[in-house]
């Protein structure tokens, strides 16, 4: 053993007793140096190979987590033994090796020791770096089992001692995942400085929790969805190390059954680490899909997870609402400071009716139990009207401004509701696995509740549940090929002329060639891009004036740009600049004393003397009437276009949605050097949005479009058809006639005279999973003559078919149905029913006619398509692209 170096985790201070654990020791031999870093009670073991630092914590629960040096490209990974030796094998002294740890240290002292410390209660020491010659030693040479393991050469000794007094804390809120910048919704995953690896387990961290009883019993909602993901990773084919030590760290948790417990914070910090899993970019695609989908479906539990832990220690602040006279006052007094503040406004009475004064007013004379609940609904309409409109900044210095902040305030008190935090981890894990409306709105409950909540925790929570539960649930991204694919042609076009240019009378033709492109212009929050025309003018004219007309052509090249943006504000039009260069020639002159030859003569000498002397005046006169044209046409173009798209956009989508109270709001908008990239949100405020991982666009794609099964259910819960009675094909051309691309040719072959009433939830839902859409009945009673059916459900799948530009969902042979009181005819009855109403004949586009018959699209296909976990993917690319036309089981190399 005199090689080796014992490594000891303190693993409990809520216990009276110290346990310490054996968990690393390893082996060194040749040339490599290893450490044993040591500060607090905690040690981690750090090695250096010839050029290459790294450093390794094994946790407790059986997971060693390395961090690299910074030199090395962050996707390369150790995979085998020969790999170590490949890396420079240049030696480096004491001091370059104690500065790399050190920087390493603080690293680590921040993103894995500090939290693990805070979750058991316990104040985090800086260390500092030494070397140690005592502890040198040769190491005979021997073989190892890991390559993290495997070091040559003769192994020096440096120590990481305790620092004489602790830095201040780093301020980590548990709530907030390391991975915070991850676009929630984005089947992305944050280049991490850990990667985790499953060893074997070490045992439990302490000898048994504390007594349970009633107040700190935990009372855990098994994750089953999570659960089944993590299974199907550990099992054939994938065999995933990280798989098995997440789900056995689940199972502990939620096995845990006393919120006092230190295990739970020092397992919540755990999983923390482990909701980061480092994935090689060589390994087969669709394991890296199971990974992202199964990593983000445990990362967005772990906020939840952490403040119900924190809630029940009494961290996560005072649920208690107050005094209600209390409130009523101060709601008073806000009021009145801001009647006093727009007083000499005139705009006092939009203010007024904006912030509903009048009715708050009103709410504050009486403190009666039934009116908490209307105070509430109140506060939180103004409190989101406020956040709706405070993008402008005028406005939003407004707001900023005093007595606004004191209304804001007391808004928030009055829109406290109590929560019950144990409910609150149920109504998650109960959506999670049955995705159903019910369930949903339970959460979307919970998350009106805290958003508006006063205590800055429980807002926190209600931020995370709203990035989580109902994040942007369409998203399209369009490159700058694609655009200027759908911009105009170059225009050929002639005109006349008839123009004064000092003080001649000029007449002829022009023809000009134009040629518009759009050029995208970075920018992290705004789409923004610009509109170039360049093109030539050529003027054929005679200019006369008095007795002399002067025969012209010219020639001119012009360049104009105007620069959009759209951000939430909406769309802002730049100026137009343009700039022209133009030549003109002199090709005859002609005067009224031709006919006299040696009048004619000179006059025409003095015409060209003329014409030679304000030959540049003239020219920069013609340069400058070409720059105003072209400035002029371009902005007439302009606003025509945008008038048009604007029309369309209100009577095609806006309209119809707000009619439905589906107001589309913009999650990200954002450009980059070739593509315009936009996420929104389809939803009420009661309803919740996207919250797994989207699928990536192909890396060669040229357009891409993701849409979430809660848009369309969103939509169609919004219909207002639960409970309703009607017929068969009024029913359908309902929802046909607020979905773009579906027309009334899908009713021909619907049967007449089929009554219907839907069931009071959910009656018509889609599901995407597994390369299917599948679509759900729930029907209340069905009519057919003198037949009568209750209480079913109808079902259909559809796959995902492409070929060329369409992209179609195709029925599959079987209607399904489900219900207890069916026979065999009654399913034989109803199944010919539903194959008509819903034929296989016509299947349902995802591209409207107008984008996929578009000459632009001559040449493009759609390369991919694939519908999983809650997505529909399309993906638009090149013909001759690598990927297959039909795309709808594989994955290109994914574009972030």
């Amino acid at each position: 053993m005199s090689n080796k170096a014992r490594v000891y985790f303190l693993a409990n201070q809520f216990t009276a007793t110290l346990i310490s654990i054996l968990v690393v020791s390893f082996l060194a031999r040749a040339i490599g140096i290893g450490f044993a870093a040591e500060f607090s009670s905690t040690k981690v073991s750090i090695s250096n190979c010839p050029g290459y630092l790294y450093y390794r914590l094994t946790t407790p629960y059986g997971t060693t987590v390395r961090v690299d040096d910074e030199s090395m490209a962050p996707t390369r990974r150790l995979q085998a033994p020969k790999d170590l030796m490949a890396f420079d094998s240049r030696p480096k002294s004491d001091n370059d090796v104690v500065a790399e740890v050190d920087k390493h240290f603080h690293e680590y002292l921040l993103t894995v020791k500090q939290p693990l410390d805070e979750a058991i209660g316990r104040q985090t020491t800086r260390g500092t770096v030494r070397i140690d010659p005592t502890l040198f030693q040769a190491a005979s040479a021997r073989s190892v089992a890991s390559p993290f393991e495997l070091l040559t050469g003769s192994p020096s000794f440096a120590s990481v001692y305790p620092a004489p007094s602790p830095v201040p804390p780093y301020q980590w809120e548990e709530d907030d995942l390391p991975a915070a910048n991850i676009v929630a919704g984005d089947a992305t995953v944050v280049d991490a400085t850990t990667e985790t690896h499953s060893t074997t387990n070490v045992g439990p961290v302490s000898e048994g929790p504390a007594t349970v009883t009633e107040e700190n019993r935990a009372n855990w909602a098994e994750p089953t969805a999570l659960l089944s993901e993590l299974e199907v990773l550990t099992a054939p084919p994938y065999n995933s190390p990280w798989a098995t030590s997440a789900l056995s760290a689940v199972k502990e948790l939620v096995a845990t059954t006393n919120w006092s417990d230190p295990k739970l914070g020092i397992l919540l910090a755990h999983l923390q680490v482990l909701s980061r899993p480092e994935i090689p970019p060589n390994i087969d695609p669709e394991f890296q899909t199971r990974v992202r989908q199964a990593a983000y479906s445990l990362q967005r539990r772990l906020g939840v997870w952490q403040f119900v832990h924190r809630s029940h220690l009494g961290h996560a602040g005072p649920t208690v609402l107050g005094d209600e006279q209390a409130k009523l006052r101060h709601m008073a007094i806000a009021v009145d400071g801001v009647r006093t503040k727009i007083a000499g406004s005139s705009h006092a009475e939009t203010w007024t009716v904006f912030l509903m004064l009048d009715e708050l007013q009103s709410l504050t004379v009486s403190a009666d139990a039934q009116d908490t609940q209307t105070r509430r609904l109140v506060a939180r309409r103004i409190l989101d009207r406020m956040r709706n409109t405070s993008a402008d900044p005028q406005i939003a210095r407004f707001f900023n401004s005093p007595p606004l902040t004191e209304l804001r305030t007391v808004l928030r008190v009055w829109s406290d509701e109590p929560i019950i935090v144990d409910e609150l981890l149920l109504n998650v894990e109960q959506f999670e696995a049955k995705q159903d409306s019910q369930h949903a709105r339970d959460v979307s409950d919970a998350w009106n509740a805290l958003r508006w909540s006063s205590q800055e925790t429980q807002s926190q929570l209600g931020e995370y549940l709203g990035t989580h539960y109902r994040n942007a649930n369409v998203r399209l991204s369009v490159s700058e090929d694609f655009i200027n694919r759908i911009m105009p042609n170059e225009q050929d076009y002639t005109q006349p002329v008839a123009d004064t240019l000092m003080g001649a009378e000029v007449r002829g033709n022009s023809r000009a060639m134009a040629r518009v492109r759009v050029r995208l212009l970075p920018d992290a929050r705004r789409l923004r891009m610009r509109l170039e025309a360049s093109g030539t003018v050529r003027a054929d004219t005679h200019a006369r004036k008095g007795p002399v007309t002067l025969f012209n052509r010219g020639l001119s090249h012009y360049f104009a740009e105007k620069v959009f943006l759209m951000d939430e504000r909406g769309m802002r039009i730049g100026n137009t600049d343009a700039v022209a260069q133009a030549n003109t020639r002199l090709n005859g002159v002609r005067t009224e004393f031709d006919g006299f030859p040696l009048l004619g003569t000179i006059v025409r000498d003095i015409a060209r003397q003329e014409h030679d002397k304000h030959r540049f005046l003239a020219r920069r006169l013609f340069e400058r009437k070409v720059t105003k044209q072209a400035q002029e046409q371009i902005d007439q173009r302009v606003q025509e276009q945008v008038f048009v798209a604007q029309q369309k956009m209100r009577e095609k989508l806006l309209e119809p949605l707000q009619a439905l109270s589906l107001d589309p709001t913009a999650v990200e908008m954002r450009t980059t050097e070739d593509r315009a990239i936009i996420r929104c949100r389809l939803a009420t405020d009661y309803q919740l949005a996207a919250h797994t991982a989207r699928p990536l666009a192909a890396a060669d794609s040229v357009m891409s479009l993701q849409i979430h099964q809660s848009a369309v259910n969103n939509l169609v819960e919004q219909l207002g058809l639960a409970g309703r009675t009607m017929k068969l094909d009024e029913m359908l051309r309902k929802v046909i006639e607020r979905v773009d691309g579906l027309d009334e040719s899908m009713l021909e072959e619907v049967p007449e005279g089929i009554q219907i009433r839907l069931a009071d939830e959910r009656p018509i839902s889609i599901s995407c999973k597994d390369g299917r859409v599948s679509l759900v009945l729930s029907i209340a009673e069905l009519t057919d003559g003198a037949k009568h059916w209750r209480d079913f459900i109808v079902s259909a799948d559809y796959a995902p078919v492409a070929n060329g530009m369409s992209a179609t969902l195709q029925r599959e042979e079987t209607i399904g149905l489900d219900g207890q009181r069916l026979r065999l005819g009654d399913r034989v009855a109803l199944r010919a029913i539903f194959t008509k109403a819903l034929s296989r004949h016509r299947p349902i586009p995802l591209l409207p006619p107008a984008v996929a018959n578009h000459p632009a699209t001559k040449g493009l296909q759609i390369g991919q398509f694939v519908v999983r976990d809650g997505w529909i993917g399309l993906a638009v690319t090149e013909a001759d692209s690598s990927t297959p036309p039909n795309v709808a089981q594989k994955l290109q190399p994914l574009r972030r």
